[in-house]
């Protein structure tokens, strides 16, 4: 899968467009990558604690994948956040990340992150289900398409999940997938 097919898949995943300026910084190289000891540049240590939680469960850690955290993708979100976004667009992403923690504080009684995974799935779903029935203009939808776009683009999925050649030979344009054990291949 190359940046232009992980950014189709985020659209077609969320059912809202990206935006130019995500596009934009995917395509010059942007991609998740998990930095010990991070140091939020953009959302607040507390805000960091919540997209974590929500990443994670959006795309968890199996037995035979890396989850969202452990391929950076809270930092890719933070970074995306600071060098793409415009002033305007910031104050929204700051406004809509803080009304999603207050939402479920509100609903649940505590933050998001200390929820128990089975209530966390729970509220996110329902969230999710909200976002898309009021047609796409969410916080929550444009978080979840970062958290795709972080997580299909990080090198460990492209070269762990994925399936991967670094030393492609003769270019096939279309190959059954069953040939390659049902992996999509990671450009």
């Amino acid at each position: 899968m190359n940046r232009r097919e992980a950014l189709q898949k985020a659209a077609l995943l969320t059912g809202i467009a990206v935006s130019g300026s995500v596009t934009s910084a995917i395509l010059q190289g942007c991609q998740a990558e998990h930095i010990p000891n991070y140091e939020p540049v953009f959302f607040t240590k507390e805000q960091m604690k919540e997209i974590a939680a929500m990443a994670e469960t959006i795309l968890p850690n199996t037995a035979d994948s890396p989850g969202a955290i452990d391929v950076g993708v809270p930092e890719f979100i933070d970074i995306m956040a600071k060098d793409t976004l415009k002033p305007e667009q910031q104050e929204k992403a700051k406004a809509g990340i803080d009304g999603l923690i207050e939402a479920g504080k509100t609903e649940n009684g505590k933050l998001f992150s200390q929820l128990s995974a089975e209530d966390q799935l729970t509220y996110l779903t329902k969230v999710d289900q909200a976002a898309k029935s009021e047609g796409g203009n969410s916080y929550y939808l444009q978080m979840k398409q970062l958290v795709i776009l972080g997580y299909y683009t990080s090198e460990a999925v492209g070269t762990e999940v994925l399936a991967y050649d670094p030393i492609p030979g003769e270019y096939v344009g279309c190959v059954d997938l069953s040939e390659n054990g049902g992996i999509v291949w990671s450009l």
